[in-house]
């Protein structure tokens, strides 16, 4: 299933404000980051990026960003850099 049964790997919209206000409550970082890099859904990605606290989950990010390591599906994850970057300074 998907965060506390919602499905974070969906491509339907009509889920993503339940998704988006259950991420906000996360606190487990390795999911947040998990979710930052392989949602379908930018919102969602977004999201995540914005609930994660460790700095070095957030500076993993930008790394494999970077790289150009994500699925080809994702369509432009760097979208994050500016503010995970903003989020580092």
């Amino acid at each position: 299933m998907g965060i506390f049964g919602i499905n974070w790997k969906t491509k339907d919209n009509s889920n993503a404000d339940q998704v988006i206000h259950r991420i906000r409550k996360m606190n487990d970082q390795k999911k947040l980051k998990e979710i930052a890099l392989f949602a379908p859904l930018e919102s969602v990605r977004k999201a995540a990026v914005a609930s994660i606290t460790d700095e070095k989950i957030l500076k993993e990010i930008v790394i494999i960003l970077n790289a150009n390591v994500l699925p080809l599906e994702l369509k432009n994850p760097c979208i994050y850099l500016t503010n995970i970057e903003e989020a580092l300074t």
